[in-house]
């Protein structure tokens, strides 16, 4: 694996970062997630869902099992003077490390990179925060949702004369873990140059205004405001969700004018009275489609009515624009197309038995003369129940003995598998 000589030190929690160091550890890095003893990640009780062993009761979150495979659990409590000196003492061991607290928070413990610099000058280290490190809130904390709200997405997502709509799953956060896993192995490239590690700051609130992208470039370069427009798109027309004579919704998009013409005719030889000769001159080009859009759609939402999901696509099987089903979550996972490219991975959890989840989305060959599906195999091991390598991490990177980590877990400094998971 790529990443198999890479050692993390994980102090985030609920999505962002863990899903930043899931990438990480799937890619063979070694991840030291270090959490709350007796609460664990806030995830662990954020449910339903949960998943639970019959005969124990014992039960575990879906949205925890869902970001946390390929990772060691290390219960460690930061509000302890010698719970603090554990954690200095992995980071100085360590390659990486990585949180998501408030800046006054980390500087209070003492695990800010100025610290930890002095003990470890190759240490890359990583911070995500809501704001940002600098500026006037870097110390107001954030969640996804607040950030789409304050920062425009909210804005563009929903239909057009609905209220605004978060998305479906907490993107801001998903994408900004995705950045802060992209710094990361750019530092790490940079310190296989310099031998010095380096400081990495991402937050949700850069990550969601520049993940606005052509909606960003509209706003700062023109005097529109963007608006919602539902599962259609702004610039572009026909590119959206039509509902069918079955009750049930497909997508339908063209990017460009060849793929409109090759749309009109279909709709021609299937619909004989869609269009008149004179019409056409409001949608020829996509400039005159979006400027025509209401007219347009209209006339392309009383056609797909005519007929049933199966039919269009149907029709529209060798068509080079996008048409597609409209599918549930539960169905997207079942296709085919996921079944071939092995999307979907199963973990046995020693709590919740069977697990399914996404697979790594970045598949790698040893050779691209390889026509063949013999991708790299990634060795995937069960999310951790809280505390399950505190004993084992502690022994092993700092040399403690039995009685030693007897004595802290005694002592409350930390917590060991087999009281709370």
């Amino acid at each position: 694996m790529a990443l198999k000589n890479l050692k993390v030190l994980d102090l985030t929690r609920v999505l962002a970062g863990p899903y930043a160091t899931m990438l990480l550890g799937d890619r063979g890095a070694k991840i030291l997630k270090i959490e709350r003893p007796c609460v664990g990640d806030d995830t662990r009780s954020w449910g339903p869902p949960f998943l639970s062993n019959k005969s124990t009761g014992e039960k575990v979150s879906t949205y925890y099992l869902s970001v946390n495979r390929n990772k060691k659990s290390i219960a460690i409590d930061l509000k302890n003077e010698r719970g603090i000196e554990l954690v200095r003492k992995l980071a100085s061991r360590c390659d990486v490390l990585i949180h998501n607290f408030r800046q006054s928070s980390i500087e209070e413990l003492k695990l800010d990179y100025k610290t930890l610099k002095k003990i470890n000058e190759k240490l890359v280290y990583c911070s995500i925060s809501g704001y940002g490190d600098t500026g006037r809130l870097k110390n107001k904390p954030a969640y996804d949702v607040g950030i789409s709200s304050a920062y425009g997405l909210l804005s563009i997502t929903g239909e057009r004369d609905g209220d605004p709509s978060k998305v479906g799953v907490a993107i801001t956060d998903v994408a900004t873990g995705m950045l802060a896993c992209n710094g990361i192995l750019t530092a790490i490239i940079e310190r296989n140059a310099t031998g010095l590690g380096s400081y990495v700051s991402t937050s949700l609130m850069e990550t969601q205004l520049s993940f606005l992208t052509n909606i960003a470039a509209s706003a700062l370069n023109s005097e529109k405001v963007p608006l919602r427009h539902g599962s259609a798109h702004e610039s572009l027309v026909p590119y959206q969700a039509f509902k069918c004579s079955c009750g049930n919704f497909m997508f339908v998009g063209c990017g460009n004018d060849r793929q409109f013409s090759e749309l009109l005719e279909i709709l021609s030889k299937n619909c004989k009275s869609w269009f008149s000769l004179n019409s056409r001159d409001y949608w020829q080009t996509n400039e005159s489609r979006v400027k025509n859009r209401e007219r347009l759609v209209s006339k392309l939402e009383q056609t797909f009515l005519t007929k049933d999901r199966e039919e269009w696509l149907a029709l529209t099987a060798d068509a080079s624009f996008v048409v597609t089903s409209v599918r549930n979550v539960r169905e997207a996972f079942q296709c085919d197309q996921v079944k071939d490219r092995r999307g979907v991975i199963s973990i046995d959890h020693p709590i919740a038995g069977e697990v399914l989840l996404p697979a790594h989305p970045v598949k790698f060959k040893a050779s691209c003369d390889d026509d063949g599906e013999d991708y790299d195999e990634i060795a995937y091991t069960p999310p951790p129940c809280l505390g399950l390598n505190t004993a084992e991490v502690l022994k092993s990177e700092l040399n403690l003995s039995d009685a030693e980590v007897h004595d802290l877990q005694a002592q409350g400094v930390i917590q060991c598998a087999g009281a709370d998971t």
